[in-house]
């Protein structure tokens, strides 16, 4: 028996098709080329699959009901942290947490790296205390 409610699953779902949809029009947007050459160019593209994981974080966190991290940094890193996320590449997120919110940032840790998972996507994490 699943202890994940109705909500967290529509939740996921909405943000599962969020990701990728936007993921499908970088796609096509990069096939556009063959088409009156309007095609992105790679660092456009690399620019744009990071502000869709920006994007999903962001949109994590609220469905989540973390709208305002009190305490807790979700910092991205490497390729993904210089919005040069190419295809295939891992995304490196860095947890930063306050004295005191260790538990509240290993729960959000614990929801978004799932979804990240589940998405199959390879994610590089660390957590640290800024104290």
């Amino acid at each position: 028996m699943s202890d994940v409610s109705p909500a967290d699953e529509a939740a996921k779902k909405r943000l599962v098709d969020f990701f990728f949809e936007s993921y499908e029009g970088l796609r096509e947007k990069h096939y556009a080329r063959r088409r009156k050459n309007k095609a992105l160019i790679g660092f456009e593209l690399a620019g744009r699959r990071s502000d869709v994981v920006d994007e999903l974080i962001k949109r994590a966190l609220a469905e989540y009901g973390y709208p305002r991290l009190a305490g807790v940094s979700v910092v991205a890193l490497g390729g993904y942290g210089r919005r040069e996320l190419c295809p295939y590449s891992d995304i490196d997120l860095l947890f930063l947490y306050a004295d005191g919110s260790k538990d509240l940032a290993e729960e959000v840790i614990e929801r978004l790296l799932y979804l990240l998972w589940d998405l199959r996507l390879d994610i590089g994490n660390c957590m640290r205390s800024v104290g």
